[in-house]
């Protein structure tokens, strides 16, 4: 189900949990998160000051989550899902010929370090009994087939549990670029 057809359930979901109650004890106000994992989330809720002057005592959230049957909902104790976050790493390197490589940084090379680096935090470097993910799904590098990039940039997610866990692996991240680009005499920035 596309993210639309969501939005279009939840909404028909609330109006008619609506209208089956005939008296509410208190009031209930429906709201629908923009774009959770991207620019958006509740964090634009609360900037937009969607909720000054209601007395709100509870949050009751939902999420979509394909394993389970439409209209079916989920629940367990502790999280049901893991938190989120995205990572953007740049790479300067130092543009040159391809026939003179010794004249600069090759940034992609960098990259294929970094990526490959980051394959052992979850592996290697996590109690094995910690749920966590790191994912990189989007890598750009250089201008012409000819020429050693000078710049590079991967982007991803990572996904963790426990904010221990989540912490450790923003770490991880950390040192790996320091520890890379210190290797390759370029500077690696992560954002994450």
């Amino acid at each position: 189900m596309h993210a639309g057809m969501t939005a279009i359930w939840r909404f028909c979901l609330a109006k008619e949990y609506s209208k089956s109650k005939k008296h509410f004890k208190d009031n209930i106000i429906f709201i629908f998160q923009p774009a959770e994992e991207g620019p958006g989330g509740a964090a634009k809720i609360v900037e937009a000051k969607v909720l000054d002057g209601f007395n709100v005592r509870a949050f009751i959230a939902t999420h979509i989550f394909p394993e389970l049957e439409q209209g079916t909902f989920g629940c367990c104790s502790g999280p049901l899902t893991a938190r989120n976050g995205e990572v953007d790493i740049h790479v300067a390197g130092k543009a040159a010929h391809g026939a003179m490589p010794h004249k600069g940084i090759d940034s992609v090379v960098v990259l294929s370090q970094l990526i490959q680096a980051m394959q052992t935090i979850v592996s290697r470097r996590l109690d094995p009994l910690e749920s966590a993910v790191v994912t990189f799904g989007r890598a750009s590098a250089g201008e012409v087939r000819n020429v050693i990039a000078g710049s590079a940039k991967i982007e991803g997610t990572i996904r963790a549990f426990s904010e221990d866990t989540y912490r450790a692996i923003k770490d991880d991240i950390s040192m790996i670029c320091s520890g890379i680009g210190e290797a390759n005499g370029c500077e690696v920035d992560a954002d994450i």
